[in-house]
């Protein structure tokens, strides 16, 4: 099976919030190959600016970026200007993020987005710990 990761399961781990450590697990399997996923570089970019807004450093999104870059299971996927054009067109989501994400899971050969994000349809999404049980 092939994942779409969302935002929040980066922000979960980098952030120490509730559901950091699962999210962390997670992204370990997923950089030793274990699982595979994909995510998209707005996503990572949009992690990185929550990061530093909430103070870390350049060197702490540095070894973020790093990690995103070495994963063997994890490919980052650019979306164009007509993915963006098309999630705002589309009102079926709660923001641009939201309609990136449901856009790259149409175009991207996935199964299921990692989140923590209800706003889904729950047959599109799936919770870390629940990837994390069939491992």
């Amino acid at each position: 099976m092939k994942y779409l990761i969302d935002a929040n399961v980066f922000l979960q781990t980098a952030l120490g919030q509730e559901k950091g450590q699962n999210c962390r697990k997670l992204l370990d399997r997923i950089s030793e190959g274990d699982i595979q996923a994909k995510t998209t570089l707005f996503h990572l970019d949009a992690s990185s600016v929550v990061m530093e807004n909430r103070g870390l450093s350049q060197k702490d999104l540095g070894n973020f970026y790093f990690e995103v870059y070495s994963s063997e299971g994890l490919e980052v996927v650019n979306t164009g200007i007509s993915a963006r054009l098309n999630a705002l067109a589309n009102e079926n989501h709660s923001g641009l993020d939201d309609g990136i994400l449901l856009q790259a899971f149409q175009e991207l050969e996935v199964d299921k987005i990692i989140t923590y994000d209800t706003d889904f349809e729950e047959g599109k999404r799936v919770t870390p710990e629940k990837v994390l049980e069939k491992f």
